[in-house]
C-alpha cells in the first residue's frame, strides 16, 4: 500500500487519495521505536472495525514531547515503513511533515478530512493510557466530533466508567455515545504493554528485543540510532 502526504525517497511511492465512503484507521504516534505491539493493536482496529485501511501518522512535532529528544521524523517514518512491509491493509501517511508545527491532532485531522480522506469514516486508534489524557488534548471536545475512537483497554487502565461520566458518554457495552459525538470502541483481545522508553534504553545497552519487528531491528542494529 502506498503512503501519502509529502513522500521522502522512492520507497513512499507517490500521494494517494482514498474513495469516499471507506472506513479509514488513523494511528498516531511518535513511533520511536515502532514496535509489534503498535502492530498488533492495528491488526486488532482493522478486524474489530472492519477497516478497510489504516494509516499509522508518524508525529512530526509532538507538543506533549516539547522539549524531549526524539528521533528524526525521517528515521521513525522509515522505522514504520519497514514494519509494515507485508501489511496489505495497512500504510503510512506522512501528512505531518507538510503542517504547523507544533503537531496537533486535530490540525492534522481537519486536513485529512478535507482532503484526501474527505466523505471517508474515521477511526482514531489508541490505548486507554491516552483515552485517560484526552481531556489534556488540543480541542479535544472537536476532535469527538471528527472522528469515532478505537480503544485498546489494559488490564489495570483505570476507571473506565469515571472517565465514561467526564466525557459525558453513556455506557453501551463496548461501544460509547454521546448525542452530536463520534462513538467510542473498545477493542476485542489482548494488546501487550510495550514501553518505547525502556526499549530505547536496551538498545542503548547494545541488547537485542523480541518486541521489534525483525525489518527494524535488523536497520536498527545496522544504523545503531539509538546507540549514538
Amino acid at each position: 500500500m502506498k503512503p501519502f502526504g509529502k513522500p521522502f525517497g522512492k520507497p513512499f511511492g507517490e500521494p494517494i487519495s482514498e474513495s469516499a465512503s471507506q472506513r479509514i484507521g488513523l494511528f498516531g504516534g511518535t513511533f520511536d521505536p515502532i514496535h509489534l505491539g503498535h502492530v498488533r493493536l492495528a491488526r486488532l482496529a482493522i478486524a474489530g472495525q472492519r477497516l478497510d485501511k489504516l494509516y499509522f501518522l508518524p508525529a512530526f512535532a509532538p507538543p506533549h514531547k516539547e522539549g524531549v529528544e526524539i528521533s528524526a521524523f525521517q528515521d521513525r517514518a522509515e522505522m514504520v515503513r519497514l514494519a509494515l512491509a507485508g501489511e496489505e491493509k495497512m500504510g503510512i501517511c506522512l501528512a505531518e511533515e507538510r503542517l504547523p508545527s507544533p503537531s496537533y491532532t486535530i490540525e492534522t485531522l481537519r486536513h485529512l478530512a478535507k482532503g484526501c480522506l474527505s466523505g471517508c469514516q474515521l477511526f482514531f486508534v489508541i490505548g486507554s493510557d491516552s483515552l485517560f489524557d484526552l481531556p489534556n488534548w488540543h480541542d479535544y471536545e472537536k476532535i469527538l466530533t471528527t472522528v469515532h475512537f478505537l480503544v485498546a483497554a489494559r488490564r489495570g487502565c483505570g476507571d473506565l466508567s469515571g472517565m465514561a461520566r467526564r466525557l459525558g458518554y453513556q455506557i453501551d457495552g463496548n461501544r460509547w455515545w454521546r448525542p452530536g459525538k463520534k462513538d467510542i470502541f473498545f477493542l476485542p483481545g489482548n494488546v501487550p504493554a510495550v514501553s518505547s522508553s525502556a526499549l530505547r534504553a536496551a538498545l542503548r545497552r547494545g541488547e537485542e528485543s523480541p518486541l521489534l519487528p525483525l525489518t527494524v531491528a535488523a536497520w536498527l542494529k545496522e544504523r545503531r540510532l539509538y546507540e549514538k
